[in-house]
């Protein structure tokens, strides 16, 4: 009896060691991100936003059933530099992606 005890705790431990590691992973990769959200808590001003709408049918089996795909565009300035960030929602799938460009600097008057 000692012997089955003294496996399962060696078996928690493990399953915990590797929990664990699952967690700071992803933990990792989620602060890697940029988002509209994570610009603006470092100082990043929205400037302008444009949002399109795309009204489809559904995917099978619900053709019949409104789907909808939401694509906003936000333009994000700081200092005298640039990022436009993209947020695509499919109603159907209920997924939302976001993906943001590289920083481009802002043009003077005179070079537009």
């Amino acid at each position: 009896m000692k012997t089955s005890g003294h496996l399962l705790c060696f078996l928690g431990s493990i399953l915990l060691t590797f929990l664990g590691q699952g967690i700071s992973l992803a933990e990792d990769e989620e602060e890697k991100k940029v988002t509209v959200y994570s610009l603006q808590q470092e100082g990043w001003k929205i400037i302008e936003s444009d949002t399109h709408e795309e009204v489809l049918l559904g995917l099978p089996p619900y053709e019949l059933l409104r789907r909808v795909i939401s694509l906003t565009t936000y333009w994000l300035q700081r200092d005298k530099e640039e990022i436009v960030c993209q947020i695509r929602y499919d109603s159907q799938l209920d997924r939302l992606q976001e993906k943001c460009g590289d920083r481009h600097p802002i043009p003077e008057n005179g070079d537009a």
